[in-house]
């Protein structure tokens, strides 16, 4: 038999799928946002209203839409109170942006080895990577695959360190009964062109404390306060807000997620089967 690249027939004659997946709803709602005017966050409805949906979907009480999933770690980590010199635990298998964000609030990434089956941060070789400058522990939950968090917690709180989740590859995911996300202080999902909520660029803090997110919101907003009002005392102040017509296609991919997520599932299991 003599392979398709050299001449032969194909396997395959009819094109994959193209990613995004996408229909009138999105073009609908991008054109609802222009029409309207209002394409920043600050003077619409779309982001708001993701910020809600994304917050009661993975379980936690507030969400903070921001330009990219880097953009969420970094904030997350200047809120928790991270200063220059601190350690920051991190799996040694994952995407640049869990060590760039670090490295970006003037702290150092430390590598840890990962579980050779799940590849994801391992809690048996956790302990021994904790000094005396180690502040917060970032455990990956990796192509949808959740780290396992019960031992990592329990690390974290026998040494009083900070944990914040990197989510950015793992929307809706499930760690036992909880959400990704919801475990740590503060969880960071991304939503770059391929993640499975799909904004072209964007990222997402998700958090229970709302101190935390009352933090986050004005190191995001120039430093203001969430009501709008006076400054709040933030490490840094700058911009990081997303735009109406990102959080317009956001929404209506966070509609698509549970359905995308089912169909994903029995393909997995089809590969299973066949191999």
């Amino acid at each position: 038999m003599k392979l398709a690249v050299l001449g032969g027939e194909p396997v395959r004659t009819k094109p994959f799928v193209k990613w995004p997946i996408h229909g009138i709803e999105e073009e609908t709602a991008v054109l609802r946002v222009v029409r309207s005017g209002n394409w920043g966050r600050y003077v619409g409805e779309e982001t708001l209203a993701f910020e809600a949906r994304f917050a009661e979907m993975h379980g936690c009480r507030r969400a903070l839409a921001v330009p990219s999933g880097t953009v969420a770690l970094k904030v997350a980590l200047l809120a928790a109170g991270i200063r220059s010199g601190d350690e920051v635990l991190i799996p040694a298998y994952t995407f640049l942006a869990t060590g760039t964000a670090v490295i970006e609030v003037n702290a150092t990434p430390v590598p840890v080895d990962v579980d050779p089956l799940s590849y994801t941060m391992d809690p048996n070789v956790l302990e021994a990577a904790v000094t005396e400058r180690t502040r917060f522990i970032m455990p990956v939950h990796i192509a949808g695959l959740p780290a396992d968090m019960d031992p990592i917690l329990a690390i974290a709180k026998r040494h009083n360190l900070t944990v914040i989740e990197d989510a950015c590859q793992a929307h809706g995911a499930r760690y036992k009964d909880r959400s990704v996300g919801s475990m740590g202080v503060m969880g960071c999902f991304s939503m770059q062109g391929s993640k499975n909520v799909n904004s072209g660029e964007g990222g997402v803090i998700v958090t229970n404390d709302a101190d935390l997110a009352d933090r986050c919101e004005a190191i995001h907003n120039c430093g203001r306060a969430p009501d709008g009002g006076e400054i709040a005392p933030t490490p840094v102040n700058t911009n990081y807000r997303i735009t109406e017509l990102q959080s317009a296609l956001a929404n209506c991919q966070l509609s698509r997620l549970e359905e995308q997520g089912e169909i994903r599932r029995r393909n997995a299991a089809q590969l299973d089967t066949a191999l």
